[in-house]
């Protein structure tokens, strides 16, 4: 009785959510479509101007305003075709749920789900101790010096008016960051542990999650191993604790995976239901999401396809579920980016560095050969040679132990989905799009080393220790190998974990006593996002110049005012090497002289001296 009152309480529930979303998709529909009556174009310049990053809004013309007010009445439309089809699914569910009740005299909110719709993560002692040791492992690192993409993505979008900052979609935006860190820095702040704090709590989740899913595909020895070959991962540390939405995307992976393994076993309500939130999750996060998802689905139907002729099987039931499950979290996400798309225009891309040009396809197989290596080699980030090869043989091993379990085919499905999609758009993607598919390498690497573990202690006569407690002392060696070597690596101090931060904090706090209001200060990327986010924070009042952003004019340099130029040893950059980015001829300051000011490990700052 208790569980029909609840079942009918849920369903009315939705079916008023239905209601209210198909009113409330009416209602943005109209209003699109009279946003120009709404929002005059002097109203909106005005606001733009107020929070304008550099110098006002000079892109914001009559002509760009018009062109938004086309997309938002295409975004109209959309929204007009949402709120019929919600109306269309609750005709729908009502009509469904009477003839259910007419044909076994149950209420009209219709039928009980299937038992067990749930999928439960069972976490045990051990999964805790994962977790401490990625906390522990990530801790001193939350407070490092901001590097460029996660300070130019909290002073480009998180500091920002909310409207604006859910309005843009480019580099280095990540929507889902945005919006979750929109509320942690107004609460606590926007010092750089605040600003990393989402990406900080996800990244320790993540090796608990993989122990989950170690744990149900291949067993718990190599779900342990897995899970602390995650935790103590230079690279995975290196962006638990750098503000940008990777964890949280790879959090859905691991999360779409598991949903997809579930509903491999039994079909059901709340698998699919998981399966339509990780994605969607996911692709608001990052929408190069595209690749998991094109692999799991591939691999869901091949699944469906291969039980057709099992008893009781309805194939195309099954494909149609994953249609509309599939159809569902394209709508929902093209919901989140459409203020982006109403407002700039700009939709994110999933290709290389030059989206302009097609790789040719004889080039195509070597351009994806390079992207594997490339691939492996990010994976594998400021790990030592030996161990690296340790872990490839680990990781080959355990793929021939499991070749045929399909969770391996889910993963090999999700690796030819990059590739796939590559050779479709001709495009090879950025290498740190495979990223998340590093979680699959420490998985498969952890069977190996649990099968290792098992053959080596059957050899040699097994006993009252047992198995998984060898392995746990196996995967104990392991992590404090490669925790040492994390800081190891950063022995000088917590500035480079997987990648080298620019030390524009500690020069802008050396030059403060200096710097008078309206000096002028000249940088090249990556030093923009971290100049801009300590001058603030310092509580400056200067004149920034970002190339390739804004290029100086050369009279700059008979300005009254002193002119710093801020170089970043990042990437091998120099003073020369900025002043050539400026576009001034060589000739012009050349006869000039710049006297380093300030200096540390990563970054120097040079004082143009007056003629």
């Amino acid at each position: 009785m208790a569980d029909s009152l609840r079942r009918q309480t849920w369903q009315r529930l939705a079916l008023i959510g239905i209601v209210l979303g198909g009113a409330a998709f009416a209602l943005a529909a109209g209003m699109l479509f009279m946003a120009g009556t709404l929002f005059p174009f002097a109203r909106v310049r005005e606001m733009l101007v107020a929070a304008s990053n550099l110098d006002g809004a000079g892109f914001f013309t009559e002509s760009y305003y018009a062109g938004t007010l086309l997309r938002a009445k295409w975004a109209g439309v959309f929204c007009l075709a949402s709120a019929l089809a919600l109306v269309g699914l609750w005709i729908g569910l009502r009509r469904r749920a009477g003839a259910a009740a007419a044909g076994n005299g149950e209420s009209a909110a219709g039928s009980a789900p299937a038992s067990g719709d749930g999928m439960r993560l069972r976490i045990d002692r051990t999964a805790w101790l994962v977790l401490a040791l990625a906390t522990v492992l990530r801790l001193p690192f939350l407070f490092q010096p901001g590097s460029s993409d996660e300070v130019r993505g909290y002073y480009a979008w998180t500091a920002r008016p909310f409207a604006l900052a859910i309005s843009d979609y480019r580099a280095p935006q990540h929507l889902l960051y945005t919006l979750l860190d929109y509320p942690v820095v107004r609460l606590f702040g926007n010092a750089e542990w605040a600003i990393r704090l989402p990406a900080f709590l996800a990244g320790i989740c993540l090796p608990a999650l993989l122990w989950a899913i170690g744990r149900k595909w291949f067993g718990r020895p190599a779900g342990l191993l897995a899970a602390i070959l995650l935790a103590t991962s230079p690279v995975f540390v290196h962006f638990s604790v750098n503000g940008r939405a990777y964890t949280l995307h790879a959090c859905m992976v691991l999360l779409l995976w598991l949903a997809a393994t579930r509903l491999a076993e039994r079909p059901s309500r709340g698998g699919h239901a998981a399966l339509v939130l990780a994605g969607v999750v996911g692709l608001v996060a990052l929408p190069t999401m595209a690749y998991p998802l094109a692999g799991t689905y591939g691999w869901l139907a091949l699944v469906a396809w291969t039980r057709r002729r099992e008893p009781g099987a309805a194939w195309g039931t099954d494909v149609g579920r994953l249609v509309l499950c599939g159809a569902t979290t394209i709508w929902l996400a093209a919901l989140a980016y459409l203020p982006a798309y109403v407002a700039s225009d700009r939709w994110y891309s999933v290709d290389g560095d030059d989206a302009s040009a097609l790789v040719p396809w004889r080039f195509l197989p070597m351009r994806l050969g390079w992207f594997l290596v490339g691939a492996f080699r990010l994976w594998n980030e400021d790990v030592p040679g030996p161990i690296v090869g340790l872990l490839l043989a680990f990781s080959v091993l355990g793929a021939i132990a499991s070749w045929r379990q399909r969770p391996l085919h889910l993963l090999a499905f999700n690796l030819a989905a990059i590739l796939g999609v590559s050779v479709a758009l001709r495009m090879v993607p950025y290498v740190r799009v495979a990223l998340y598919f590093g979680m699959a390498y420490f998985l498969v690497a952890g069977v190996g080393l649990a099968r290792t573990c098992g053959l080596l202690w059957k050899r040699a006569g097994g006993g009252a220790f047992g198995q998984e407690r060898a392995a746990a002392v196996l995967a104990g060696l392991t992590a404090l190998l490669l925790a040492a070597n994390v800081f190891h690596q950063n022995r000088h101090g917590f500035t480079e974990v997987g990648f080298p931060a620019p030390g524009v904090r500690a020069l802008m706090a050396e030059l403060t006593s200096r710097v008078a209001p309206g000096d002028h200060f000249v940088c090249a990327k990556p030093t923009s996002g971290p100049l801009y986010y300590y001058h603030l924070r310092n509580g400056l009042d200067c004149r920034l110049w970002f190339i390739p952003e804004e290029y100086p004019p050369e009279d700059l340099l008979a300005s009254p005012q002193a002119v710093y130029f801020v170089v970043n040893a990042y990437g091998g950059q120099t003073l020369e090497s900025v002043l050539r980015g400026t576009g001034w001829p060589e000739s012009v300051w050349r006869q000039h002289r710049f006297v380093p000011v300030g200096s540390n490990r990563f970054a120097g700052a040079y004082l143009r001296e007056r003629r």
